[in-house]
């Protein structure tokens, strides 16, 4: 038995953010609360995906974001990485594949919002991290308040600025934060330089940021810079050869910390992770969940899907309210005068290759996708229809959590709950480790209200090397309380009176649903609709449970003007009123489309 009893989330407190512009031409604005980012009031929980334009092919750009957006993407993240723009000193390029302002617009075409990380130090796996060879060899004592690197930094937030005159959320553009710096260790008062720079050229936005990653030598006055933290399953910048060193293990374990040990180890070697003080008055933001990894020469690292699957799995059920990944999308170094790429031979800890930065990502170098795209699409598409009702769901955590790394027994699990109704958060899946199955769980929950949830009906066995999301006392409709499933959760579509809400079978666990106080039923995994219950107002929801093939082929998205899901095996996006399909296999190229 699984115990767990459930504290009636606090009011967070009203707290005062000293950020940008928060509204937009149409009148609709972003905010923050110590939960989550809001969208016109209402709890927002976007997810953000990393694509650097420069090492991309600009002719193919809105091709990419268009496949971005139809894996659940609804910000893309780019570094402006200042040696790709100013190599020579005094010669700008903002030209072709480095058309930044293009990218920008591309993407607000599209759908999409932007979150620009502006540096100037960047990092990037670029040389100097992305600073220009003439910074460091006129030794203007980059990243300090020195009078003369401001100078200059301070021209380059100026370029930008002038590149994304009219694109900013208050001119009704998709930029809506900008990213001061970047793993910055001295002292606060330089990122406040940096972002008052920023402000004076133009660069306003209504959320400015921050990596919540290394610690300050001085206190961040708070409500500037909104912190963002990230986790990587494993990563190619440790200087041990051994599989999964140090601290990554904890990033498949819950948790409420939210700094993780494993990230940057070249920089700020081993050391156990702790949170700020008053981290806890900030949203749980990510801008780092690994999307895949690099290569260097001395660490190639390869991937499993599930990895990234089970660590963003994970974030979600540490309370986790912005899914945000370095990389989404992979691609190429550009051509220079050098490389650019990061080396030894250029003073830096890691040799990486000359033009490849693939990353693993869920969409390669060459666009391709992966099949982790499709399985963190399957999140995606959960956190686009539920984020709003699970950012303002607390995390918490079982008493029995794992004593060690090493323990392999402990039943790893969480839940995300309002009091009333939340999700059941379980990862029984480590990167290079086996985690066998866990017999005879049963869920109880104890509710504020003295309520007790206890599901399934009967004891279940929770397979080796699994990872899910199941909801309890969740509304589908008004009258239609799902108390518990046994399945994921997937999103739901609207059809005159009728709802049909998407669930995946859970491999190895039998599903079973429960409304409204009845006993649960069971429910077998098929196209066709699995369970039909009636609403008080004649409406009705419908449950189709998909297995887990079908469920890494669904899709959702508005086509001809209105929602719907689209199935298909091949990789497909939606252009407005057209819908392409990619795939190797031709078998693959068919579509199912509901309604």
């Amino acid at each position: 038995m699984s115990f767990l009893a459930i504290p009636l989330p606090p009011v967070p407190p009203a707290e005062v953010y000293n950020l940008g512009t928060a509204q937009n031409p149409a009148g609709t604005c972003i905010g923050v609360d110590p939960l989550s980012l809001r969208l016109d009031g209402a709890r927002w929980m976007p997810v953000m995906g990393e694509f650097h334009y420069t090492r991309f092919p600009a002719a193919a750009w809105r091709e990419e974001l268009l496949k971005m957006k139809a894996g659940g993407i609804d910000c893309v993240s780019t570094y402006v990485f200042w040696i790709h723009h100013e190599e020579v000193e005094g010669v700008h390029d903002w030209s072709g594949d480095r058309d930044l302002r293009r990218f920008v617009a591309l993407a607000g075409e599209v759908g999409l919002k932007v979150v620009v990380r502006i540096g100037p130090w960047c990092h990037g796996e670029v040389r100097n991290g992305g600073l220009p060879d003439w910074v460091v060899n006129h030794h203007l004592a980059a990243r300090t308040d020195a009078p003369a690197y401001l100078a200059v930094a301070r021209r380059h937030f100026a370029a930008i600025a002038a590149q994304l005159d009219g694109l900013l959320w208050k001119q009704g553009g998709p930029v809506v934060a900008f990213q001061i710096e970047n793993e910055y260790s001295g002292p606060a008062e330089h990122l406040l330089t940096l972002k008052r720079l920023a402000v004076e050229v133009g660069l306003d936005a209504p959320l400015y940021t921050r990596t919540g990653w290394p610690d300050l030598t001085t206190p961040m006055p708070f409500g500037e810079l909104l912190p963002l933290y990230g986790a990587y399953p494993e990563g190619f910048w440790d200087r041990e050869l051994t599989a999964m060193p140090g601290f990554y293990p904890a990033g498949f374990r819950f948790s409420p910390l939210r700094t993780d040990a494993g990230i940057a180890t070249d920089l700020l070697g081993k050391r156990e992770a702790a949170d700020t003080p008053g981290t806890e008055r900030y949203p749980f933001l990510t801008c780092e969940l690994g999307g895949g990894m690099m290569s260097s020469y001395h660490r190639r690292i390869r991937i499993d899907p599930r990895d990234i699957e089970s660590v963003v799995l994970t974030k979600l059920g540490d309370g986790g309210n912005l899914p945000g990944y370095y990389m989404y999308h992979g691609g190429i170094n550009p051509v220079g005068l050098t490389s650019m790429q990061e080396s030894q031979a250029t003073k830096y800890w890691n040799d990486l290759p000359e033009k490849n930065y693939d990353f693993q990502a869920p969409l390669g170098a060459a666009g391709q996708l992966r099949p982790h795209y499709h399985r963190l699409r399957r999140l995606h598409l959960f956190v686009r229809d539920y984020g709003s009702l699970l950012a303002g769901m607390p995390a918490t955590f079982p008493a029995e959590r794992p004593t060690s790394l090493d323990d392999v027994t402990t039943l790893r699990w969480s839940v995300r709950s309002d009091g009333r109704s939340g999700f059941v958060f379980v990862n029984n899946y480590e990167r290079l480790r086996h985690l066998p199955a866990k017999q005879g769980v049963r869920f109880t929950l104890a509710l504020p209200s003295d309520r007790r949830v206890e599901f399934p009906s009967s004891p279940i066995t929770v397979p080796a090397d699994s990872a899910f999301i199941w909801p309890f006392g969740l509304d589908l409709a008004p009258g239609v309380r799902l108390d518990h499933a046994t399945a994921q959760l997937l999103c739901r579509i609207d059809e005159g009176k009728v709802r049909t809400v998407f669930f995946a079978a859970t491999p190895g666990v039998p599903a079973e649903f429960a409304f409204n106080g009845q006993p649960a039923v069971s429910a077998t995994p098929a196209r066709s609709v699995a369970l039909t219950v009636p609403a008080p107002d004649g409406a009705e929801v419908r449950v189709v449970l998909l297995d887990t093939a079908d469920s890494l082929a669904l899709y959702k998205d508005t086509w001809h003007d209105r929602e719907r899901v689209l199935l298909t095996r091949a990789g497909l996006v939606v252009d407005k009123d057209n819908l392409r399909l990619t795939s190797e296999t031709p078998d693959d190229l068919s579509l199912e489309v509901f309604p």
